[in-house]
């Protein structure tokens, strides 16, 4: 689909990362690309695979399948009843006070809005207040609810990865 290239820069004094892909447009082979700016390895490949697999969900037409319009507070609602039948009562209580608390802190925003960036801004307030380990429960916790909205094509991406 698409590729990374990185080049040195004299203005940053840093790698400047760069995604290519081709779009066709009426039948005609177009080549794109589009600077990443000066950012890390590992946050280049990220950005990377988001937009190859957005560009593959566009030529399959699955793009339109994202139920882009839920609530966080109605995500909660359906994952919490989706979890009573398969999960036990104290992993739905933690589910539950998580959720709950990143519910708190951002308010009853669409899920699809919520950014990588949202979810480091809610771990450091964490951190102040629980423990490392309470605070990788909670992570894994939201991770795992994250990952059941992808599933269920409310969001594109993991904001937790």
């Amino acid at each position: 689909m698409g590729f990374l290239t990185s080049k040195h820069s004299k203005k940053y004094g840093k790698l400047v990362w760069r995604y290519h892909w081709d779009e066709y447009v009426n039948g005609k082979r177009v080549q794109r690309k589009e600077s990443l700016g000066p950012i890390s390895n590992r946050e280049a490949k990220r950005i990377f695979l988001d937009r190859d697999r957005q560009i593959r969900l566009e030529k399959v037409g699955a793009v339109d399948k994202i139920k882009t319009g839920i609530q966080l507070k109605d995500f909660i609602k359906t994952y919490l009843d989706y979890g009573v039948s398969r999960k036990r009562p104290s992993t739905i209580a933690l589910d539950k006070k998580n959720l709950n608390d990143l519910l708190d802190e951002l308010g009853d925003v669409k899920i699809a809005s919520i950014q990588l960036q949202d979810m480091d801004h809610y771990i450091t307030k964490l951190l102040q207040h629980r423990s490392a380990s309470g605070t990788n429960i909670s992570m894994r916790h939201l991770k795992a609810a994250f990952n059941k909205a992808v599933k269920w094509n409310y969001i594109y991406r993991n904001p937790m990865q």
